[in-house]
């Protein structure tokens, strides 16, 4: 008489899990945040039409070999939600870039933090999604803060404050898209999006046509720029997306605005920028209201799915 034994190895409890995914979306964070320092630094030596193509290649490469190594069927039609979440994400890296490149980092990853206040309006305006009354108060309390950080003057002068407005609007929209994927495989949805934005950047770069280099310093190993941009990114993408499996989806989008210190910490270091007073006063009502409105657990707050925040 065989006897056979299984081994059932224990479950992580879930406050080790929570840890592991707050650990994964730092990570994520501090990626994105070299993705951003780089293009911000290329700003004043190439061309912003050209930063975003060397971003999506190297993406675009890895999320295809990576689907074929696993056997993952790649979508080359797909549904109109995939494409929607495909062009939504493309727009909405170029209006990241447009901003990093005009904008102090600070101030840009500020604004792309509101992206889920929008997801909350956007629910609620064209979806019907019952928003309650402490989310519009957050919204308002934020709109408010970004008034006294950026003081906008409506001129030819805002015009990068109001690109990166936008960006964080088609953020949300891509978020709101991206949960409507459920059907289709995680990494395919990356290689559809990645392989538009490549798309969709390389004619944006054509337009500059023979003017990629805008400063006469510019060295050809400069270049070489594009291996920590591409890195950066898909690392950042990576890490996302693990932290959003594990973690709770509200802790694991708080943990998402360190991005903000560490625009601070890079604008600091490497340019000698120091927020003023009230700078200060309206990044902090930001993240007091955009994570007041990530605890309150609304359905806005329940798309799973993460999007790029500059990554979309």
């Amino acid at each position: 008489m065989s006897t056979s034994s299984t081994i059932n190895f224990p479950t992580p409890p879930p406050h080790s899990m929570h840890r592991r995914a707050a650990l994964e979306m730092l990570f994520s964070a501090f990626s994105f945040s070299i993705m951003n320092l780089v293009v911000h630094a290329l700003k004043d030596h190439l061309a912003w039409q050209v930063i975003p193509f060397m971003r999506f290649l190297p993406t675009m490469l890895i999320a295809i070999a990576s689907a074929r190594m696993h056997g993952v069927p790649l979508v080359f039609r797909g549904t109109k939600m995939l494409w929607a979440r495909s062009f939504t994400g493309s727009i909405a890296l170029l209006c990241t870039f447009y901003a990093l490149t005009h904008m102090s980092i600070t101030d840009t990853v500020t604004i792309l933090q509101l992206s889920p206040l929008w997801v909350a309006v956007i629910l609620a305006v064209f979806f019907r999604e019952h928003t309650p009354r402490s989310t519009w108060f957050y919204i308002a309390m934020a709109l408010c803060g970004v008034l006294i950080m950026q003081r906008p003057a409506f001129d030819g002068e805002s015009f990068p404050f109001f690109v990166a407005m936008s960006g964080a609007m088609v953020i949300a929209l891509a978020k709101v898209f991206l949960s409507r994927c459920h059907n289709i495989a995680p990494i395919a949805v990356v290689a559809h999006y990645t392989s538009c934005a490549t798309l969709v950047s390389f004619f944006l770069a054509m337009t500059a046509r023979s003017n990629w280099v805008v400063h006469a310093d510019f060295q050809p190993w400069m270049w070489l720029a594009v291996i920590p941009l591409g890195i950066g990114g898909t690392l950042g993408q990576l890490f996302m997306t693990r932290a959003y499996a594990h973690g709770n989806t509200n802790m694991v989008s708080l943990m998402g605005l360190s991005l903000i210190a560490y625009g601070v910490i890079y604008d600091y270091a490497f340019w000698g920028v120091v927020p003023d007073t009230l700078k200060v006063v309206g990044i902090t009502i930001i993240i007091i209201a955009v994570a007041l409105s990530i605890r309150s657990n609304t359905k806005a707050q329940a798309i799973k799915e993460p999007v790029e925040e500059g990554e979309a």
